[in-house]
């Protein structure tokens, strides 16, 4: 399932999703239902995104939180207990090989101290949604390159 420009609202439903969103030209909420999800967002926009139920996957790239390029990624359930994971793809290189994980992002509390922003490089790429940074494990967050050229 894909969505593109324009303001979006995309539900997986039951069973194992693959979602993904380009967020050029409008918000998005994105609900991954029941099930093993995976959902990546790239984004100059707001997305909200829900994993629901099961062992969901999040990645996202070119988020700026709070307010850079006016875009906020917010996650609302990520669960690292029940084997949830986000990866965030902080650049492009057309001869990169893939190794998520290598680098270290950095939680913070938010403002309100409600949940945590997930920083890489002092740049936010995620709000995590009820969640603290002690309820994070380690190996739950990955940094890595992305292999694709031209998004």
């Amino acid at each position: 399932m894909y969505g593109g420009p324009g303001l979006d609202t995309l539900d997986g439903g039951a069973g194992n999703d693959y979602i993904e969103v380009g967020l050029d030209g409008g918000d998005a909420t994105i609900f991954g239902g029941s099930g093993d999800d995976v959902i990546e967002a790239s984004s100059y926009q707001d997305a909200q995104l829900t994993g629901g139920a099961g062992q969901d996957q999040f990645s996202v790239s070119t988020d700026l939180a709070y307010g850079g390029y006016g875009a906020d990624i917010a996650i609302t359930d990520f669960v690292p207990a029940d084997g949830d994971t986000l990866e965030l793809i902080v650049g492009h290189d057309p001869d990169a090989t893939y190794e998520g994980g290598n680098a270290v992002a950095t939680l913070q509390p938010d403002a309100d101290g409600t949940g945590t922003l997930v920083i890489y490089r002092e740049v936010v790429y995620a709000h995590l949604i009820g969640v603290m940074p002690d309820d994070v494990p380690e190996g739950s967050i990955g940094v890595g390159l992305s292999p694709r050229t031209g998004d």
